[in-house]
């Protein structure tokens, strides 16, 4: 029985607004229905990581505030748990605990191991070519064997000097010689989710 109907995904999706395309999403939900993880990790924190919280306790590192510069991940002091995106109303609804840190520090992955190991992993932090590699050499061996670590913006072109243009996450996974299990992308509507086994 899937833990995710398309009818509670939809009604969910209107009321958080994640930045992820519909339909990539929901791609993903019946990933995670197959999979059924028993816990989740999110890089990068947002609305997404509310869905991951139906399937399992969910670990998310949010960014932080982008206000102070124009680079992700500067180096942020650990802030502490914060429980967001509760859903009461919910009796399947596991919850997800929520940190602001900078994913590239060694204390925060040295916190985050005390949740693992993970049945899932979600990449969407910095986008930069560089720091999508430190995430995959840092966060993948948090999750087990036969796991699944997924991207968001697979076909997203970049953002951040000296990777425009460059489709970093793509860059990331040539330049560690990786090659994606799936992708999905929905043209006009998307930047795509890429999934690799573990």
């Amino acid at each position: 029985m899937p833990i995710m109907t398309k009818e509670k995904f939809d009604e969910m999706f209107q009321s958080i607004q994640p930045a992820q395309c519909p339909f990539e999403l929901w791609w993903m939900m019946e990933k995670l229905n197959q999979i059924q993880p028993t816990r989740c990790l999110e890089i990068g924190g947002g609305g997404s990581s509310f869905f991951w919280g139906f399937f399992a306790p969910t670990i998310s590192l949010t960014l932080g505030n982008y206000s102070t510069s124009d680079v992700p991940h500067e180096p942020q002091e650990f802030l502490g748990f914060e429980e967001i995106f509760i859903y009461k109303d919910h009796p399947q609804y596991t919850g997800v605990r929520s940190f602001i840190a900078n994913s590239h520090l060694q204390s925060t992955l040295d916190k985050v191991k005390e949740f693992g190991p993970f049945d899932f992993l979600f990449i969407d932090g910095d986008h930069r070519r560089g720091g999508v590699e430190m995430d995959i050499k840092m966060y993948f061996p948090l999750v087990k064997p036969g796991g699944l670590a997924a991207f968001h913006d697979w076909d997203h072109s970049g953002t951040y000097p000296p990777d425009l243009i460059c489709h970093p996450v793509q860059k990331a996974f040539e330049t560690l010689g990786m090659i994606p299990t799936e992708v999905k992308i929905t043209p006009g509507q998307g930047y795509g989710i890429s999934t690799f086994q573990l």
